[in-house]
This record gives C-alpha cells, structure tokens and sequence, in this order.
C-alpha cells in the first residue's frame, strides 16, 4: 500500500463505526450514518464487514436487504451492494450466515457452557447484561441438539425461542425483530444479494508487529501484566479475555490507558490483516464525532473541504439519485480505489457538493440537476418509506436512538415515524427551508 500521507481511497475499507457496539450506540447523529455508509463507498471499492455486525448489528438487523441496497447500490440500473462480509464459516456458498448464527452462541473447544456474548439486538442494557450471564451458566447440550436439527432457516425461530426461555420473555420484542433480520438476511445471502466469504484463520493479536514494548509502562505491575498476557497464549486470546485481565489488574492510570490503546489498535490491525482491508479505521477510546474525510480514508486531507453537515445530505438522497451519482462517475471511483489521487478524491467532492446543492436548490442550479438526482420524496419510495410499510416489522426499537425507523429508511431524523405523503411533505419541508434561509 502506498503512503498513507499521499493516497487516499482504497479498494477494502474495513471500519469498527460499524461494529455491533457502534450501531448500538450511535446516539449523536443518527441520521449521518447512512450518509457515512454512503460517502465510504465512495471512496473504497469494497466495505468490510465480520459476519457479527451484519447478524449481531441494530442498524443491519432493522434494514431490509432491499432497502439496503436501494440505500447504497451502485448503479443506474442493476445495483449492486458495496458489501463484502467475512465470516468464520466454512459451510456451503448460500448456507454460510446461517451457519455462523448457530455457530454463535456455542462455546469454544474445551468449554461446556454457552457462549456469554452480548446480544446487541437487545435494547435494554440491563437485560442484554443478565442474558449474557445467563448464556455463561447453560450448558451448551441444551441449546446445541436444537441447532442440529434445524435448517438453516429455522435456526432464527431456534434461537429467538431459546433465548426467549432464557430471559422468560421479557425481551421478546427485540427478539421478534431480530429473528425477523437474521431470516432477511440468510435469505439475501441464499438468492445472491450479498457476497459472504469465509475469513482466513483466527484473529492473532499476538502477532510480532503487533508488540507492545515493555519501556512504554511505567509500573511492575503494567509490565507484569503484559508478561502474563504474553505468557497465557495471547495469540489466541479474544480482545474480551484480556480487557479483563487488564480490568482487574491495579495500575496506575497511564498504564492502563497504554494497555487499553494497545489493545484496541493491536486488535483492529489484526482483524484488518484477517480479512484482507487495506486501509481500518478504529473509533478511539471514548469515540468522537465523525470526520467523514478522515474516517473514510484513514488521513486528513486539508485541501479537501467538505460541506458542514455532508452526511445528513448524503442521507437525504434517494436511493436512485445516489445510484446515478455512482454511475455518471464510476471511471472516476476506480481510479480512486486503484490508485488513490488525491486530486480525483477533491474533484469527486466537489462534484458531490454540487450534487446536492442542486438537490436542495432546484431553483438556483437548474431543473437539470434536479432530474438528475431526485429527492426522498421522489422516485426511491422504498428507501424512504418506514419499513415497517415494506412487511413484516424490521426496526428495531432502543432507546439510544431517537428512532432507528428513519435511520434504517435512510432518511433526515427530522422525518421521524414519517408515514406515507406526510412524510414526504416533512422532507420537501426541511429542503425547502434549507434552500431558502
């Protein structure tokens, strides 16, 4: 890979804002997240995700394959998802997600009990803590013979049951809505929506380029800790297993801010490796607002500018208006990936500002533009309608969102449980406003 100082754009863009933790915490801007699924796959070719933040993701669960890809397709007229995910499954090309879902809450060799992973569908954090404890108590015999039996489209109603029993039904709204996403998306995967790859190997983070070295801790204990972290097999070790020793450990401040950055880089870099990302991004500890530019290309860029609120337009568009964007300017977007010049990434955004400026201000830049790409309101319904309107119920509530039912539609958090023309109208509103200050 080139210097990361020079190139900008990638062919595989791997980045834990879309990790299952950061769908369920993305309380700040809801309505940028579709905007920053957007603008990535502008400027990487593919977007990287491990199976768990597709199966175990809020965002993903509660979007519809089909709004997804009407969201962020590619194209005119076929489109196609930016997607790639990765998963630990070796089964049969179409059968691969669902054989990571039953393989999800099984234990690791030698272990007896369930696997006490955090269910991210789950709103509530006081119960998705107790099922995770619960999950570490259970023997696996009683949820395993359950999972053999199943096809993999019964493995979602398996697992929706079994962990209904488990927390005696308390949590059986959020469950309904996450069988209902599994199925979607095992059904995608079946009729060849989405590509599923399985990764090669486990994550390795006790790789050599990957070391800490012991002069950076200021204590015995810091540099103790990291000899017994080392010495336990580490490069086996889930990042979980050791935020615990590092968690239980006294250590002065520093250290355990060192150990806890080391940790959250060594592993990001690993996983990048594991499935083949050329550029990652990692959320820093205690996370931040999004830089659209610097997340999507790893690097500051100063002399490219972008629009203040870039991604809440970017959301607003409708999912035909973005596909054109793609296609009008696809020589443009594969010498981005291949070769990352940094001056068809500036003039790939300033056409993307003039894209939606026009959007928002027909008047201003002419009734071609305006046909060009056209608004929420228009001709993409699907990705603007609640998708609760599309079939079955495919949102999924939490109270860390304001409402996923816009984000998951694509659409402005000012268009909030928007239904049908009263919605649109909502839409035209806020453009209308925005045009005319």
């Amino acid at each position: 890979m080139a210097d990361p100082v020079k190139r900008l754009g990638s062919r595989r863009l791997l980045s834990d804002v879309y990790g299952p933790g950061a769908q369920a915490g993305n309380n700040g801007a809801p309505d940028a997240y579709v905007g920053q699924l957007r603008f990535d796959a502008l400027l990487a070719e593919t977007l990287v995700l491990p199976d768990s933040w597709i199966l175990d993701g809020r965002f993903f669960l509660g979007t519809a394959p089909a709004v997804l890809l009407d969201l962020v397709g590619r194209g005119a007229h076929l489109r196609r998802l930016p997607l790639e995910v990765r998963t630990r499954s070796t089964a049969r090309p179409g059968g691969r997600l669902a054989d990571a879902l039953r393989a999800n809450l099984l234990p690791s060799e030698g272990k007896t009990t369930l696997n006490p992973c955090q269910q991210w569908g789950i709103s509530d954090t006081g119960l998705r803590t107790g099922i995770a404890a619960a999950l570490g108590r259970t023997p696996e015999r009683l949820l395993r013979p359950r999972l053999d039996r199943a096809s993999d489209l019964e493995v979602p109603g398996v697992l929706r049951t079994f962990l209904s029993e488990l927390s005696g039904g308390a949590a059986d709204e959020d469950l309904g809505l996450m069988e209902t996403g599994w199925r979607r998306w095992i059904e995608a995967e079946r009729a060849g929506v989405l590509r599923v790859v399985p990764w090669e190997g486990r994550l390795r983070i006790g790789h050599p380029d990957l070391s800490l070295p012991a002069e950076r801790l200021v204590s015995h204990e810091g540099r103790e800790l990291l000899r017994r972290i080392e010495d336990s097999g580490s490069r086996d070790l889930r990042t979980s297993a050791i935020a615990r020793m590092i968690a239980a450990t006294e250590l002065p401040s520093t250290d355990a801010d060192t150990l806890g950055r080391w940790l959250h880089a060594a592993w990001h870099t690993a996983s990048a490796r594991q499935h083949h990302a050329d550029v990652a991004y990692t959320v820093p500890a205690g996370g931040r607002a999004l830089n659209p530019l610097e997340h999507a290309l790893d690097h500051d860029e100063p002399d490219i500018v972008l629009i203040d609120d870039l991604l809440p337009a970017l959301s607003a568009l409708d999912g035909a208006g973005y596909g054109r964007f793609t296609h009008l300017h696809a020589r443009r977007l594969a010498r981005i990936w291949n070769d990352g010049d940094v001056g068809d990434v500036r003039r790939l955004v300033a056409d993307l500002t003039e894209t939606l400026t026009s959007v928002r201000n027909p008047r201003r830049t002419g009734s071609r533009a305006w046909a060009a790409i056209s608004l929420a309101a228009g001709s993409s319904a699907v990705a603007t309608a609640p998708l609760a309107a599309q079939g079955p119920v495919a949102v999924i509530a939490t109270t860390a969102l304001a409402t996923v039912a816009s984000l998951s539609a694509g659409v402005l958090s000012y268009s909030q449980q928007a239904h049908g023309g009263a919605g649109r109208r909502r839409v035209l509103r806020y453009l209308r406003r925005r045009a005319h200050p």
